[in-house]
């Protein structure tokens, strides 16, 4: 992404005849101004190339230009402007909820563990939707973080996390463990404590040595969510689709679609905030909307 966002903005300055480095503030804010103008660039896709050049700078240990004035005021004002040009309300696109009734159907599909690959999918679906864990922290589970209890449980223990550098262990319980635990008696008993349990695995169900330390990526996990989300589709399920969520599943879907579940079941806010380790309830507000608002506050205030 930096590689790309550094040559779409050297390709720019080259037919302005400026320079690309250093940046020049004005020219970064005409820049930005003609992107979402001209080419009508959504605004989280110049937050991420604002992010990018920021990260650039830091790189290169100078001062950040996108942390100007000029340029933190332009983006501030972007969702305001956009709305009163369009008259419509501007929202942030979130993840599609994956959710449990999905994550049921699919344990159905992709159950048989003979199936290496499907049932690797099944397991690092099952392991996201029941932990909530980021995508990153799903990819670099290590054969040592996973616990096995007494009573069939399993504990997956972290070292740090994107909010907390102690973060409590994570608990899978009842057939989310039974599919986990069938994954790693089945394709994980090669690997040594310190290999990565969702390190590559050949359709054939073998383990590459060279691979073994190496995790998931965030990319092969997007492109688990895909797939599920392709037989759903095929098999007749209803995959829903609201308005402010993207068309297809994702890395991030598992979290959105469990704090819904759970809000369903009606876990408290605090309970809420602590299944995705949130520091605030800011993003448990932000994942929730756009659900049905027949129980709003609002609406049982009426029916009193």
């Amino acid at each position: 992404m930096l590689a790309f966002v550094i040559r779409k903005w050297d390709v720019y300055c080259k037919s302005k005849e400026a320079y690309s480095f250093p940046i020049h503030a004005p020219v970064l804010l005409i820049w930005f101004k003609e992107l979402k103008l001209s080419q009508n660039i959504k605004i989280n896709t110049l937050k991420q190339y604002r992010a990018q050049l920021s990260l650039f700078h830091k790189i290169m240990n100078t001062d950040d230009i996108t942390k100007l004035p000029v340029i933190a005021t332009f983006f501030k004002s972007l969702p305001k402007d956009e709305m009163e040009i369009t008259g419509s309300q501007v929202i942030e696109l979130q993840a599609k909820p994956f959710r449990k009734h999905h994550l049921t159907h699919l344990m159905e599909v992709w159950g048989n563990k003979k199936r290496a690959v499907p049932f690797r999918d099944l397991a690092v679906l099952t392991l996201s939707y029941g932990t909530l864990l980021r995508e990153g922290e799903v990819g670099k589970i290590r054969k040592k973080h996973i616990k096995f209890l007494e009573n069939g449980d399993l504990n997956i223990e972290r070292v740090t996390s994107k909010t907390t550098i102690s973060p409590e262990p994570k608990r899978l319980t009842g057939r989310f463990s039974s599919i986990v635990k069938c994954y790693l008696d089945t394709y994980c008993t090669c690997l040594d404590d310190e290999d990565f349990v969702f390190c590559w695995l050949t359709v054939k169900g073998s383990r590459p040595a060279g691979y073994r330390q190496t995790p998931m990526s965030g990319m092969t996990i997007d492109r688990i969510y895909q797939r599920a989300h392709e037989v759903l589709l095929e098999s007749g399920d209803i995959v829903i689709s609201g308005d402010g969520h993207r068309d297809v599943w994702s890395g991030h879907s598992s979290r959105v679609g469990a704090l819904q579940d759970g809000y369903h079941a009606g876990l408290s806010l605090t309970q809420l905030i602590q299944l995705g380790d949130w520091k605030s309830n800011e993003m448990v507000l932000r994942y929730l909307r756009g659900l049905d608002n027949d129980k709003s506050p609002n609406v049982l205030l009426q029916k009193k």
